[in-house]
């Protein structure tokens, strides 16, 4: 079952966004971890109390997986770290998400937005490896590590049942991802190849090592191919 996730927006603010394609401007000195490890139980204690007054007293529908909360204000600790991450680029999102199913609940994701001339910046990003108290903090959109499958209109993907042919391009891979099914007339539009590339291999991998994806339907499986995982451990 599809966990349900509700996004609020709080206190958000406009931010030009400088280009930052020669990443120029990342600063050489990881101060966000400094921050974070100064700050990091103020942040928590508002970011609970930002849950719970919104998705978790009174007659507030309480049925949802996990909830998104997103702020750039430079009133609260929650906004102070997103705006000290755009320090670093302006174009940087960071996303706090609270999941009453995993533990520790809350977790920070910064990401470029499947931006590739941000990584750069973004790996400059806690050069001191924090060690978090309370958050799990996530560079780069994931993979869907914990799915079995995907469900599109009309078609139905079983991960075990894809095979994929990686050819390398010098410091990237294109990929050919043959799926299995025995439905002959069935499509998967560009909408839905977009979702499922990014379910399938996450945001730091399509950046840094993959520049083309090309899907084709099956009926048979070949087993010289790799699977989902061996792909996923060549590529890394």
């Amino acid at each position: 079952m599809k966990a349900c996730i509700f996004i609020l927006v709080i206190s958000l603010v406009t931010i030009s966004c400088k280009e930052n394609s020669l990443d120029t401007s990342v600063p050489e000195t990881d101060y966000l971890s400094t921050w974070f490890i100064q700050n990091e139980d103020s942040l928590y204690y508002e970011f609970i109390k930002t849950v719970k007054d919104n998705f978790l007293s009174g007659n507030t529908d309480t049925s949802w997986g996990e909830v998104a909360l997103k702020s750039a204000d430079s009133l609260t600790f929650m906004g102070r770290f997103t705006l000290e991450t755009k320090k670093y680029c302006d174009s940087l999102e960071v996303t706090f998400f609270y999941n009453k199913g995993n533990t520790p609940h809350s977790r920070i994701l910064i990401t470029t937005n499947y931006n590739r001339t941000l990584t750069k910046a973004l790996d400059s990003i806690f050069k001191i490896a924090p060690n978090p108290k309370h958050f799990v903090i996530e560079k780069y959109e994931q993979p869907n590590w914990d799915s079995d499958g995907f469900a599109f209109p009309n078609l139905n993907i079983d991960n075990k049942d894809l095979r994929i042919l990686i050819k390398q391009n010098g410091k990237f891979s294109s990929l050919k991802i043959y799926i299995f099914t025995k439905n002959k007339n069935v499509t998967i539009d560009n909408e839905n190849q977009e979702i499922l590339k990014k379910g399938l291999f996450g945001e730091e991998l399509l950046l840094k090592k993959i520049d083309e994806i090309e899907f084709h339907f099956t009926d048979s499986i070949n087993h010289n191919y790799l699977t989902l995982n061996e792909a996923r451990n060549k590529l890394r």
